[in-house]
């Protein structure tokens, strides 16, 4: 652990989370600007957990370049934990968004009588139209 916190190495782990925290905020602005001004876009929900994920990455980012800059391991913690609980809390609602997605593209993509099993309710019977 001491090796991380010695001047040639900190430099460049701080360098590549700066970078990093940079490119991930301005995705995730550019995501959440296009979900907030998408309105009624199937995926406008997507983009804007999307956008929010770039955000958190780069906090993430801050955090762990700011413990390993400023010789915090509490930091280095917060940034680590942190990181791995947005990601899994993200990763489903991303996975929830993108099945109701690909449900919904098959319901519009199905039509009436398109065969067996389409728009299937409950009770097994289809859609009256």
């Amino acid at each position: 652990m001491d090796l991380l916190f010695r001047p040639p190495l900190n430099v460049a782990i701080v360098a590549v989370c700066a970078v990093l925290a940079v490119v991930f905020a301005v995705r995730g602005s550019r995501l959440l600007r296009l979900g907030i001004t998408s309105h009624g876009h199937p995926s406008q929900s997507l983009w804007v957990v999307r956008g929010g994920r770039g955000w958190i990455l780069a906090i993430a980012c801050i955090a762990l370049g700011g413990g390993v800059l400023f010789e915090a391991g509490w930091a280095l913690l917060f940034g680590v934990v942190f990181l791995g609980e947005e990601l899994l809390e993200t990763g489903t609602y991303i996975l929830a968004l993108r099945a109701a997605e690909k449900r919904a593209a098959r319901g519009q993509g199905a039509g009436a009588g398109a065969g067996a099993g389409a728009g299937a309710g409950a009770g097994g019977k289809g859609k009256t139209p």
